[in-house]
């Protein structure tokens, strides 16, 4: 291998690195069998135990030199410039294995700079945190470390000074809340238990839903045309309250033919409806209107002429006060009463406004329905929770009412041939056959009441007897619309007339 026959290529192949197409230098056999071959012509060379030599297998001497163009003669595997063949030591031969670690020396250096390079790199791309922190951490003198912890002990007398003022903060929040509570408690102690929104609507309506399934036992098969002989004509103006367009009890038969199942049962529906608004749950504000039905006769009308004193008085008496009056007056007499039973007059009383309701209705129920049964239950289930709802609603502070909507021709609107609207309003109303509560546009249609079916449910104050003057629409009143194009307007309509809210009307 290092004969003077070895060729030039092959020797700069085997000792000059040549990157990673290096070809690795073949030992351990291969150079076993070259020693061997060399054994047999110089015997004397082969090395002895006793000689002091190497007590590996490796033969200590040199390779010869091999005469390849820049190897030095004196030392074999050097070259004239110095460069070294990385399998001799100082002239004496070593493994592949060994070189190896040799010529990984030279390159560790090299390594070593560029892994600092790449690690700059980082710092100056990501910030200095984001590369790894090898210096020791600094030791802080005592100078240092007293002034930190100066600042610390100056941020924790800040913190407790806010704490302490959100302490106290707190405390007071809690004595007001105990005050509040406490005040409210005495409230009711005096003026009874005050009914939140939600709990008057729930009562409210425990009194109108029975009335639908009622009129539907009523109405069952009922198809025969109305007879209204025998029917006071006293009757017109209340049940003009629930159809807007009759004129008489003559016109009553037309507009609740036999054929036209739903429009009867909207109309017994809001009829009952009506007669428990106006004479159970009747506003004090209407004279011709019974009021306070769970009382006494004579304690009820001591209350009510009372009352109607103050609301007719030519002087203007403070709302606030005329409702902390009524308040504590009712929710006295309610204590006062509340566990007894109703008097014998209370009951005729209330017997008699079921029967004059169903004076009316009568011409429209079926033949094959159960009339007494009807009675019992109407008058259970609809006009005895109207007494107790009253009873509620008259002591709060807050002054509840219920209320058939005003509802007013929109008279000029339309041409002669056509009946006059009773507009919509959707502020106060809901029509039931519509999704859409708002009232359409100009240029599509206008909504005229038909049948008002259940009344609305408004309130005036609040729990705390302020705030009076302010009226607010808790329920609106369930209505039936029909619908009326644009296009039969009169052509002497300016459009002035507000078509969206009816504020015109």
């Amino acid at each position: 291998m290092f004969g003077k026959n070895t060729h030039y290529h092959q020797e700069q192949s085997r000792y000059l690195p040549q990157g990673a197409e290096r070809r690795q230098y073949e030992h351990h056999g291969d150079e076993e069998m070259r020693y061997e071959e060399r054994s047999r012509g110089r015997p004397e060379a082969r090395p002895n135990s006793s000689s002091g030599g190497y007590r590996s297998a490796r033969p200590p001497i040199l390779p010869p030199y091999s005469g390849r163009i820049g190897e030095s003669a004196r030392r074999p595997g050097t070259s004239i410039g110095g460069s070294r063949d990385p399998r001799y030591n100082n002239g004496i031969w070593t493994s592949f294995s060994q070189s190896a670690k040799s010529v990984g020396s030279l390159f560790s250096s090299n390594s070593d700079n560029r892994r600092d390079d790449r690690r700059d790199n980082r710092r100056e791309q990501y910030g200095a945190q984001s590369a790894p922190q090898s210096d020791a951490p600094r030791n802080l003198s005592i100078k240092e470390l007293m002034h930190d912890n100066q600042i610390l002990q100056e941020s924790k007398m800040k913190l407790e000074g806010h704490i302490q003022k959100l302490d106290s903060e707190c405390i007071r929040l809690n004595n007001r809340v105990e005050a509040m509570q406490s005040a409210r408690d005495a409230q009711e102690s005096r003026l009874g238990r005050q009914e939140q929104d939600d709990s008057i609507k729930e009562q409210v309506a425990n009194v109108f839903q029975p009335i639908k399934k009622w009129t539907t036992n009523f109405c069952r098969d009922a198809s025969q045309p109305v007879d209204m002989t025998g029917i006071s004509s006293s009757f017109t103006p209340l049940i003009k309250k629930v159809i807007p367009s009759i004129l008489s009890l003559e016109d009553l038969p037309v507009f609740l033919p036999g054929s036209n199942m739903k429009r009867r049962k909207m109309f017994v529906r809001g009829w009952i409806a009506f007669n428990v608004t106006f004479r159970v749950l009747s506003d004090p504000r209407q004279s011709d209107s019974e009021s306070d039905l769970w009382l006494p006769k004579m304690q009820r009308d001591a209350v009510k002429s009372l009352e109607s004193i103050f609301i007719s008085s030519d002087e203007e008496i403070d709302q606030s006060s005329y409702h902390e009056w009524r308040t504590l007056t009712l929710a006295l007499l309610d204590k006062r009463f509340h566990s007894c039973p109703w008097t014998q007059d209370t009951m005729e009383t209330l017997d008699d406004i079921m029967q004059t309701t169903l004076e009316v209705i009568r011409p429209l129920g079926s033949p094959t329905a159960d009339m007494a049964e009807l009675e019992g239950t109407l008058f259970e289930n609809v006009f005895v929770p109207a007494v107790e709802l009253s009873q509620v609603l008259r002591r709060q502070r807050a002054y509840w009412y219920v209320q058939f909507p005003h509802v007013m021709a929109a008279k000029g609107l339309l041409s002669d041939e056509h009946t006059q609207p009773y507009i919509f309003k959707p502020d106060q109303m809901a029509d039931i056959d519509s999704s859409d509560e708002e009232a359409d546009e100009r240029g599509q249609c206008l909504k005229s009441v038909d049948i008002i079916i259940l009344p609305g449910l408004y309130k005036c104050g609040d729990n705390d007897g302020e705030r009076y003057e302010i009226e607010s629409v808790v329920e609106k009143a369930q209505v039936s619309c029909e619908d009326i194009e644009v296009e039969t307007l009169c052509e002497r309509h300016d459009g002035s007339v507000d078509l969206k809210d009816g504020s015109g009307f």
